[in-house]
């Protein structure tokens, strides 16, 4: 059985924090941040009533579909330059 790291283990969960988001896909806190901002990703926050403080969880599938619109962007920009 092949040893992964823990980072590995959750890269497939549902929801994952900004540690495990730059270890599964190379986006820091801030990025993660800039894209929820924008819309182009989703997240979610954990926190009880009445505090200013609590932890955000990131979506790896809308992470996933941003990263893989940003591929198809890319692709299609070296296509047309190939023409």
């Amino acid at each position: 059985m092949p040893s992964t790291t823990p980072a590995e283990q959750f890269c497939n969960a549902e929801f994952i924090d900004s540690k495990v988001a730059r270890q599964c896909f190379g986006l820091g806190k801030s990025y993660l941040y800039l894209l929820h901002e924008k819309g182009l990703i989703t997240g979610v926050s954990l926190r009880q009533s009445g505090t200013t403080r609590g932890k955000r969880l990131w979506s790896s599938h809308s992470i996933r579909a941003y990263l893989t619109k940003c591929e198809a962007i890319e692709l299609q920009e070296r296509a047309n330059r190939s023409k």
